[in-house]
């Protein structure tokens, strides 16, 4: 079981990975602040693709060899889950409301500024997680 805090069919926002395979220790964020620029700058740095939590939860399927079902998690639950996992009670307040704003659409990226995609994906990402 994959618990998720976003709504069943609904893409994540992706955020890029430190490192891509190939890019030895230089990712996608180092890469873009070693890049020479004039003045200051905004780059959001995004994953490759956007995913479900029901593809979140394939690709540990497929990673895994055992299904895995994306099951919604009441909000009520998010806290003592997040608690449980080992996040401090005000940690856990914290991000149950990043996860309220972005449910509700007021914490996306900005259309402002240059939008840079890291290349490794969700599933990459995942079996470097899992060893």
């Amino acid at each position: 079981m994959f618990q998720s805090p976003e709504p069943p069919g609904r893409s994540l926002e992706t955020r890029a990975c430190a490192r891509s395979p190939g890019e030895g220790s230089r990712g996608t964020g180092s890469a873009e602040l070693s890049r020479p620029h004039a003045g200051g700058r905004i780059v959001n740095l995004k994953g490759p693709a956007e995913y479900s939590p029901e593809e979140a939860a394939q690709a540990l399927s497929e990673l895994l060899g055992k299904p895995i079902a994306a099951v919604p998690t009441l909000r009520e639950d998010w806290e003592p889950a997040l608690v449980a996992a080992g996040l401090s009670p005000s940690h856990a307040r914290e991000l149950a409301g990043l996860y309220d704003a972005m449910n509700a659409g007021r914490a996306a990226f900005e259309d402002v500024g240059e939008t840079r995609r890291g290349s490794v994906t969700l599933k990459a990402a995942l079996a470097g997680l899992l060893g």
